[in-house]
């Protein structure tokens, strides 16, 4: 479902609130209301930005990479936004160790360990798995990569030499965070001994 974002003067209505107005409409925002402008699917762990755009986590972690603007208004996105990010409905607790039947999941290995798929990905991608698929391609934060499930490598279409490790693995074992949120700072990360 998409997001009503222009007023009828054609001024971003989001941007243009008030912050307390913002801060009372986020409790019943539902990241399942929100199409991500990057991917543009339901927004995952849904973000929102000091301007008020809302955003995929992963997405946004992802454009801020290449520039610290939204990709909406050109506000600038704070330097400690992604350390700290707005999340909408508490997701940041909400970092679910979800598995297949058999209590497995998908990661792919980032600089500093394993990260698990998000939970529309990691289910896309066990799909491909389980009809013996070779390769499967998947829109993945704003890009195109190529699932290699023989080789278990990620690559982005457009830059084929960007590529990561990939591996199916038990649900428990420690990792990162999921979708490149980290569960350092969360509550439930006592539990995790990567933390």
């Amino acid at each position: 479902m998409s997001q009503q974002r222009e007023t009828s003067n054609g001024t971003d209505s989001t941007a243009s609130s008030t912050a307390g107005a913002q801060e009372s409409a986020t409790s019943s925002w539902n990241s399942d209301d929100f199409e991500c402008p990057v991917c543009l699917q339901s927004s995952l762990y849904a973000t929102r930005l000091p301007c008020g755009h809302v955003f995929c986590f992963l997405c946004i972690k992802g454009v801020a990479v290449h520039d610290r603007r939204c990709p909406m208004c050109r506000s600038a996105i704070p330097p400690h936004f992604l350390d700290h990010p707005k999340m909408i409905d508490g997701h940041q607790y909400n970092c679910a160790r979800r598995g297949t039947m058999d209590g497995y999941q998908w990661y792919y290995e980032g600089l500093n360990g394993w990260w698990q798929y998000d939970d529309r990905t990691s289910r896309a991608i066990e799909a491909s798995f389980q009809r013996d698929d070779k390769v499967c391609v998947l829109h993945i934060s704003g890009q195109e990569y190529a699932i290699d499930l023989e080789q278990m490598m990620q690559a982005r279409l457009s830059d084929p030499m960007r590529r990561r490790r990939i591996k199916r693995d038990l649900v428990t074992i420690p990792n990162k965070g999921v979708a490149g949120l980290s569960i350092q700072d969360h509550p439930s990360s006592a539990n995790n001994t990567n933390a």
